[in-house]
């Protein structure tokens, strides 16, 4: 078939046998009846029905053929087991025989189905028996199929063959004819046997009434296991059924696919075939109208050549080889004296109005025949007679197929520009003399940005001459250290958008003067008219001497600022002229108060000679190093104070002045007075550790003969109870003993600490002191007595400082609360486990702008009363540990308070 035909509506007619070629072969399908009714065909035995009796014979011949007719139609009617013939679709195509048992029609629809006929179970062993004989192309039976047909089980041998040759491979094509191919292929013969005995039915009746099992039932389990074998079989055709049937869907869905395109592309060749029609149609209009307009253009062209030539005001003539004129235009009359009647007259005839200098007599005609000549152009400057300057020039007439058939002579009038570039040159030279005289460099630039003047300046200062730089584009120019992105931006931008670049700064190594600082500044050069070149005017500010200057001065100022000590500067009678923040931090003062006032306001009234001796001093030249002093705060508060003086000279080396640096050496004196107490309370410490153990030995001694001494039976009652509280007395004060032993006694590596237990004993030491005050304390010991490897001593010291500044803050009645509990500290990294222990009080509280400072050395919230060193100790302890001590606080009635958390971890310290 060809490429756009097909079969798909007559699938039950043709089968594919060549699908890339498009093959296809009839199918043998089942037909109407034709029916005949001629004489000849009737069966011998309804002679007798026909007038006259039995008709006549043919002869020997046709009896001995009718005979066999009969025999045959006997033997199949009795002996031939029935059947039918079915193609691959499974559809009748012929019967053979009666099959009424095994095939019947159902209602509905008529249908030629095998399966569909199939009765009681048949289908499924015939689709099994179908497939198999399909796939090896050779006969199958399957015996002992159980069947039930009228109410009685009977026994079937199934037989389907393939029609054809037996032993040939399917597909093959090399020794057998197409239409014999497709018959193998296509057609199946199914043969039905009926081999039930007779007895069967009487055995299995007598085998049921007498009990047990029966051949009957073997015989019955036997088929059941055929069946399901049978039925699996059937399960496997079926799948492969399916995806032979999904092959041939896809195939015909590509075969639709195929089609399609094939009738797209027909559609785009009918589409493509009418576009060239309509433009062919188009090109021959196009063609008409060109036709009809080029007349129209002819007759324009020549209307707009005479116009042209009548309304342009530079004088043209047009001479051919042989220098006679052709054409002019109405300007040249004044010029070269033309009329119209010239035309074609020798163009040497003509007494023209104009000088031919530096040409000579009749030097024009030889000139304009070298450009007949030469085939160039020339150009030259004319004057007339009134001594206007006119540009001449001579070029070679061409025409459409690029001949020369004579010459053009233009002449414009130049006379403006003449005057303008003289004026331009007077200009530059009155330029040149300023740019020379100012001190900066000075570059001037033309649009591709080279250099067009120098000024000495820049010559000079960079170490340049002339011939280096003028020409140069500027990116080039030297190591190429004015290749600046951000500097050819904004130069690029000054001549098209009119900008003005000021205090670019560029810093770089130059080549011949080193590393300098400079400031650029570029602006548009106004120019006497729009035809002159656009410049460029670059100034180039030197600022590396003054940079270096602001630098250290921005230094100084930066130290001055930011110095924590009191930086002042007075004059020789003692006026501050400067204060800097340290000075304003240290003395309270604002600027505003103090600039211009007497620094003898700073100074106690008990020391009325010190500042005229500094004076003195000052004035004499000396310098004054680490003078401790006391000076006065606004508030009136006095510091203790480390002076250094040194005096002022201006630039003859006169003393104008002096500068003073204050610095508060209040927190150092503090500091050594508490190292002092700190040592006291040291040595303290070591003898009361030192008595504690010298006391309790004896104490051991006197606790044991008081236990003998309750004891004794001959005490009484009330010399017994004495006895016993003497005892408990002795041991409270043992206990006393131990803890401070305890308390003093530093580890010299890390052990286990009981926290909780630690804890304990601290409270317990400080036991009457709360009792005292009538202090509530609530304990709460959640850690089940975990214990972390670090140092006793430092822990308990860290606890204790907690406690006596608690107790301390708590008023008359106050509240403790007390918290030992497992936890992790989520800010390290990584996480870290161990212990925490919180204190909180019902104390006062502390302000929250104190907070920030709570944990600085010397600072104190108790006034004279404290040190400002324990918490600052506390801090550092937790921090050795590993761990860390953080507070929070709050003054608001009814809610204040502080409360102390301390996280100390589970591993050695480091």
């Amino acid at each position: 078939m060809g490429g756009s035909e097909s079969v798909a509506a007559f699938p039950e007619l043709f089968s594919v046998l060549d699908k890339k070629h498009k093959f296809y072969i009839k199918l043998a399908t089942t037909s109407r009846l034709h029916y005949d009714f001629a004489q000849g065909h009737y069966p011998s035995m309804l002679g007798s029905d026909f007038p006259g009796g039995t008709p006549k014979r043919d002869g020997a011949a046709n009896e001995a053929l009718d005979v066999q007719a009969e025999a045959d139609r006997l033997i199949l009617r009795d002996h031939t087991p029935p059947g039918v013939i079915v193609n691959s679709a499974m559809e009748v195509v012929q019967f053979r025989g009666r099959t009424t048992p095994y095939l019947e029609q159902s209602s509905g629809k008529p249908s030629l189905n095998v399966l569909k006929l199939a009765r009681n179970g048949l289908a499924v062993e015939l689709r099994t028996l179908i497939s198999v004989a399909a796939k090896k192309g050779t006969p199958v039976r399957r015996e002992g199929v159980l069947f039930e047909g009228n109410g009685h089980k009977r026994i079937l041998n199934l037989t389907v063959s393939p029609l054809g040759e037996k032993g040939e491979h399917r597909g093959e094509l090399s020794r057998k004819s197409v239409a014999s191919t497709a018959l193998r292929k296509e057609f199946f013969l199914i043969l039905f046997v009926d081999v039930t005995p007779a007895r069967h039915l009487d055995g299995a009746a007598q085998n049921k009434r007498k009990g047990g099992s029966s051949p009957h039932e073997k015989l019955e389990a036997k088929r059941l296991r055929r069946e399901l074998a049978g039925t699996r079989e059937a399960l496997h055709g079926a799948i492969e059924s399916a995806e032979a049937l999904k092959e041939e869907f896809q195939s015909a869905n590509e075969e639709i696919l195929s089609g399609n395109e094939e009738l797209q592309s027909t559609n785009e060749e009918l589409e493509t075939s009418k576009e060239e029609l309509q433009s062919t149609n188009e090109e021959l209009n196009t063609l008409n109208a060109e036709l009809r307009s080029k007349n129209s253009e002819l007759h324009d062209l020549t209307n707009d050549i005479t116009n042209l030539l009548n309304s342009t005001r530079i004088p043209v003539v047009m001479l051919d080889r042989n220098l006679r004129i052709r054409r002019f235009t109405p300007a040249a009359d004044k010029l070269l004296k033309v009329v119209p009647s010239d035309v074609g007259r020798s163009f040497a005839d003509i007494r023209r109005n104009i000088e031919e200098s530096g040409l000579g007599k009749h030097d024009l005609e030889s000139r304009i025949a070298k450009v007949l000549e030469s085939l160039q152009s020339w150009t030259g400057e004319v004057k007339d007679l009134e001594g206007h300057w006119h540009e001449l020039g001579l070029m070679p007439y061409r025409t459409q197929d690029n001949k020369i058939e004579g010459v053009v002579l233009t002449l414009q009038d130049i006379d403006a520009i003449k005057l303008a570039n003289e004026q331009m040159r007077e200009s530059s030279e009155f330029f040149r003399g300023i740019i020379d005289t100012v001190r900066e460099p000075l570059l001037v630039l033309n649009a591709e940005l080279r250099i067009v003047a120098a000024n000495h300046p820049f010559l000079s200062d960079f170490r340049v001459s002339s011939e280096e730089t003028i020409g140069k584009f500027l990116y080039d120019f030297g190591n190429r250290q004015w290749n600046i992105p951000a500097l050819r931006t904004l130069l690029e931008q000054v001549l098209p958008q009119n900008r003005t670049v000021k205090d670019f700064e560029v810093d770089w190594e130059f080549e011949n003067i080193g590393r300098r600082t400079m400031l650029l500044n570029a602006r548009k050069l106004p120019q006497p008219n729009d035809n002159a070149q656009p410049m460029v005017l670059l100034a180039i500010d030197d600022m590396t001497e003054r940079r270096l200057a602001e630098l250290d001065t921005a230094r100084l100022a930066a130290i001055i600022e930011s110095s924590d000590d009191a930086i002042i500067r007075k004059d020789l009678n003692g006026i501050i002229e400067t204060w800097n923040p340290g000075a304003e931090r240290i003395f309270g003062y604002a600027p505003q108060e103090i600039i211009g006032q007497s620094v003898t306001m700073l100074i106690p009234a008990d020391r009325p000679d010190e500042e005229p001796g500094i004076l003195e001093r000052i004035r004499r030249g000396e310098h004054i190093e680490h003078f401790e002093s006391v000076r006065r705060r606004k508030d009136g508060r006095l510091l203790d104070v480390s002076l250094t003086i040194s005096p002022i000279l201006d630039s003859q080396g006169r003393i104008v002045g002096a500068s003073k640096i204050a610095r508060d050496i209040s927190e150092r004196k503090l500091a050594e007075a508490a190292l002092i107490k700190s040592e006291k309370l040291v040595a303290a410490g070591r003898l009361a550790a030192t008595l504690a153990h010298e006391i309790n030995n004896p104490l051991q001694a006197v606790t044991n003969l008081l236990t003998l001494l309750g004891q004794s039976p001959s005490l009484n009652t009330q010399e017994q109870d004495f006895a016993r509280m003497a005892r408990e007395e002795l041991n409270r004060v043992s206990h006393l003993t131990r803890q401070s032993l305890a308390f003093y006694r530093e580890s010299i590596s890390p052990t286990a600490v009981n926290v909780e237990e630690m804890v304990e004993s601290v409270v317990e030491v400080y036991a009457k002191r709360i009792a005292s005050k009538n202090i509530t304390v609530t304990k709460q010991y959640e850690s089940n007595g975990a214990a972390i490897t670090s140092y006793p001593g430092e822990i308990r010291q860290l606890f204790t400082t907690l406690l006596m500044n608690a107790m301390e803050a708590v008023p008359e009645g106050g509240r403790l609360a007390l918290r030992v509990s497992r936890s992790t500290d989520w800010i390290k990294r990584p996480p870290t486990k161990g212990l925490r222990i919180t204190l909180a009080d019902s104390g006062c509280g502390i302000p929250a702008h104190y907070t920030e400072r709570i944990f600085e050395p010397f600072f104190t919230t108790k006034g004279e009363n404290g040190t400002g060193l324990g918490l600052w100790v506390a801090r550092g302890i937790a921090h050795r540990l590993g761990g860390s001590i953080r507070m929070r606080s709050s003054v608001l009635p009814e809610k204040n308070g502080t409360c102390f958390s301390i996280f100390l971890p589970n591993g050695k310290p480091k």
